[in-house]
């Protein structure tokens, strides 16, 4: 293996001796196997042993020649020593990092064994200096071998980073890119060899070419090649030993620097519809908000207040095929002055939202003059800059909503043309108290998590207390749920029943008529009843057997 990087140059090596030296030339490796070798006097050689004069070298690590092998002990002892047609020989061991590698010898014909042996010290200097070339090829192979390891690490590292990386000569001819250069720019082929201005020719890179004028993470917008760029570029001259030696250029677009902070700065990659399905969001919800999100089409959800749209949107966007890319939420009912700069801008939401998701919140409150100018972008998902052109942006949208549209259209309050365009897929987050089922689970979730949180594990609720917690209204909903919880956790102690619910939230019982126990469990019956909720989950639930449930429906008049 080691000989095999430069087979080429043996033959080369054992040719250029041959004929300065009018000899025939063997060479072999360590393990006594020939890897180079001449004709030009005989024409086949035996197996080299061990004991033969070229093992000899190899193994003694010294110089041997021969004159006259019939005086030479070891050729004596050799089992072809009859047969051999060799008349003299010089053999050297070639060594490598100190290790003897293999030899090279001379195998000499009787006319040429006199000439040679003549000036024996100078055809063994010669011999030595030909095996130290060989051995300084052997260690330019391992250089280039190590070279070439290390420009295959820098090449898969610079691979795995985002951002677009290319170097240049100085006078801006492609040395190096990287692949994620090539997908921005030239997906079909490799750019090395050209010039950087003809693939990106905008003003920031010829001016750093030509006066270098520095550049860091300087805006820019190019056509590129069937897509565009727009994004960030940073240009550096590369310095060795005080020279300059070529530039770098890095390239970040818009829609990667918000998707590395969206990484860094909130947990969006832990939200996803099993977590919350079955409580937070019916999963008759969920299941189609799932088959919506494979999609790139437009959706309006419609919540109540205090319901959590922000976090559905998320799940939709988590679920979807642009879950690497950021989602980015636009306020609908933020600052005005600066909402259009914002959203529509260079670097607004909207262009950082490029191959992710935009989540445009309360859009019944963007104002009027907007609302025209996110009709115009869902025509052509085009933005104009200030730079020049226009951008194609790549994005998926999705709306959120408290109010009635269609009212605010008839009213003239809201864009037809943008309702039409919005609201074709629409999903309704409902109320926390329009599943009853669903509110005693949230209940009983929320209790775990504030006994947990203030280390109340003996705290219990009578089933009074429950029973008016789970017919509540909850007109603020999981917010109004969540805070009263956590007020009654951290107010009481033991067993809570009606009084002392009434005494740490008396807001539960504003308007309320206490029942009794049988007109509670009537009404808690009646409403699992119309609930459709299986007749074994409504024993289990109050903690009844069906016999007894049976007889309290028919009690009740409930049949």
């Amino acid at each position: 293996m080691l000989w095999a990087r430069i087979q080429g140059s043996i033959a080369k090596f054992a040719n250029t001796i041959s004929k300065t030296l009018d000899v025939d030339v063997l060479i072999v490796d360590n393990s006594l196997k020939v890897i180079g070798t001449t004709f030009r006097y005989f024409d086949q050689y035996q197996i080299i042993r061990r004991v033969s004069v070229i093992g000899q070298a190899i193994t003694t690590r010294e110089v041997v020649a021969i004159e006259n092998r019939r005086k030479f002990k070891t050729c004596q002892t050799c089992p072809e020593y009859e047969t051999c047609v060799m008349r003299g020989l010089i053999a050297v061991p070639i060594f490598y990092h100190d290790t003897v590698v293999g030899a090279i010898a001379l195998i000499l014909p009787q006319q040429r064994v006199g000439p040679i042996f003549k000036d024996v010290d100078n055809s063994i200097e010669f011999l030595q200096n030909m095996a130290a070339l060989l051995s300084s090829k052997l260690q330019d192979s391992d250089d280039y071998s190590a070279l070439d390891i290390i420009k295959q690490e820098r090449e898969i590292l610079m691979d795995q980073v985002e951002y677009a990386i290319v170097s240049t000569d100085n006078l801006g001819g492609i040395t190096y890119h990287n692949s994620r250069f090539s997908e921005y720019f030239r997906p079909d082929k490799s750019c090395v060899g050209e010039m950087l201005y003809d693939i990106i020719p905008h003003k920031v890179i010829s001016d750093f070419l030509s006066h270098q004028v520095k550049a860091v993470n300087e805006l820019i917008f190019t056509e590129a090649g069937s897509d565009s760029f727009y994004g960030l570029v940073t240009c550096k001259n590369i310095t060795i030993k005080g020279r300059d030696n070529g530039a770098l250029f890095l390239f970040k677009p818009v829609h990667q620097i918000n998707s590395d902070f969206s990484e860094i700065s909130g947990p969006n990659a832990q939200v996803s519809f099993p977590r919350y399905e079955g409580q937070l969001f019916p999963r008759a919800l969920t299941d189609e908000a799932k088959r919506l999100a494979v999609g790139g089409k437009n959706v309006l959800i419609e919540y109540a207040p205090h319901t959590d749209d922000l976090l559905l949107a998320q799940c939709i966007h988590n679920y979807s095929d642009r879950s690497r890319a950021a989602m980015v939420t636009v306020d609908c009912d933020s600052v005005r002055d600066i909402q259009e700069e914002a959203t529509f801008g260079e670097l607004g939401q909207l262009h950082l939202a490029h191959k992710g998701t935009a989540f445009f919140r309360n859009i019944d409150l963007l104002p009027h003059y907007l609302q025209e100018k996110l009709v115009e972008f869902l025509k052509d998902r085009t933005l104009s800059h200030g730079s020049g052109g226009a951008a194609r942006v790549d994005v998926r949208l999705l709306f959120s909503t408290t109010a009635d549209l269609k009212a605010l259209v008839a009213r003239g309050a809201f864009l037809e043309p943008l309702y039409y365009r919005i609201s074709e897929y629409v999903l309704r987050i409902p109320s926390i108290a329009e599943d009853r089922a669903q509110l005693r689970a949230l209940i009983e979730s929320s209790l775990r998590f504030c006994r947990a949180c203030y280390r109340k594990s003996e705290l219990t609720l009578s089933p009074e207390a429950m029973e008016r917690l789970c017919s509540y209204n909850w007109p603020g909903n999981l917010t109004e749920l969540n805070q009263t919880l956590d007020q009654l956790v951290r107010c009481a102690d033991g067993r809570i029943d009606l009084d002392k619910l009434r005494e740490c939230c008396p807001a539960l019982f504003a308007g309320w008529q206490q029942q009794s126990m049988g007109e509670l469990e009537r009404e808690r019956i009646q409403v699992l009843l119309q609930d459709r909720c299986p007749k074994e989950e409504i024993s289990h639930i109050l903690g009844i057997s069906r016999a007894t449930l049976y007889r309290k429906i028919k009690q009740y008049e409930l049949d």
